[in-house]
């Protein structure tokens, strides 16, 4: 915007939006596009509420606009998105997860890259890195399945040596307590019940517990299923991640690997 000041709260900065949007509209699709919104919710901002007055009382009643939102965060999009009961209530017009590539798109992925890797190699590298397009891009031409995974994960500089922690960082607000979740939950791949979880953790059965266990599911790291012949009290959360089960048995704690390890 020409001459324009920093707002001093989000109420603001909507304001100073819908005033830019008006000076540049010609009747043309208007796109909003808010990337990682559930960070810009930070707490005492009062995000959501400048949000929803946007667009409850401004965006809503104009036919050219488009708001796009998008967030690393499953649970708080789930929570304050989609299954919002307040301001927001219902106004979700289409919902797209991001799923990771299936056996098949990995393998077209590959070719389209020009990387020649078999199918078995294929499948082992779905079990290293999971069909998550971000991690296989860094696949280079001319090694095998093993250079790449040692490059990746083992040389002192690989790019995703750290990545685990990274992961936690930016899902969720709250890291270190989903990391113990998901590291007790590797140790066993039945998975544990809530009882056990809370026992072994040496933490509270409360409500937090409920939400840490409903963010982990939302972001796709875990499930919760009833093993055959047991009730629904007896609902087992069980790892289901591929790289968070590769990194924890063979990366964790283990600097001392040389770089040929795998």
């Amino acid at each position: 915007m020409p001459k324009s000041h920093r707002p001093q709260t989000w109420l603001e900065a909507f304001f100073m939006l819908e005033q830019f949007l008006l000076s540049e509209d010609n009747g043309e699709r208007q796109i909003v596009f808010l990337d990682e919104l559930p960070w810009l919710d930070t707490p005492g901002s009062g995000f959501i509420t400048a949000f929803e007055g946007f667009w409850n009382t401004w965006a809503c009643h104009r036919s050219n606009i488009m708001v796009v939102v998008c967030g690393s965060a499953n649970s708080w999009i789930l929570d304050k998105l989609i299954n919002n009961h307040g301001g927001l209530y219902n106004r979700v017009t289409h919902e797209l997860k991001l799923e990771p590539f299936s056996l098949a798109e990995c393998k077209e992925f590959f070719k389209l890259n020009n990387l020649v890797i078999s199918d078995y190699d294929i499948v082992q590298s779905y079990m290293i890195f999971g069909g998550i397009p971000f991690y296989l891009g860094y696949f280079e031409r001319g090694l095998s399945l093993a250079q790449n995974v040692d490059k990746l994960l083992f040389l002192s500089n690989a790019k995703l040596k750290d990545e685990y922690n990274r992961l936690f960082e930016s899902g969720f607000r709250n890291p270190e307590i989903m990391k113990s979740i998901v590291n007790l939950l590797s140790q066993l791949n039945a998975g544990y019940t809530r009882r056990e979880i809370v026992e072994k953790l040496k933490i509270t059965d409360s409500g937090h517990l409920s939400k840490y266990l409903k963010a982990l599911i939302a972001s796709d790291f875990v499930i919760g299923y009833v093993p055959f012949g047991l009730g629904k009290r007896e609902t087992h959360y069980k790892l289901v991640d591929s790289f968070c089960k590769f990194w924890l048995k063979f990366v964790n704690e283990k600097d001392t690997l040389d770089s040929a390890f795998w």
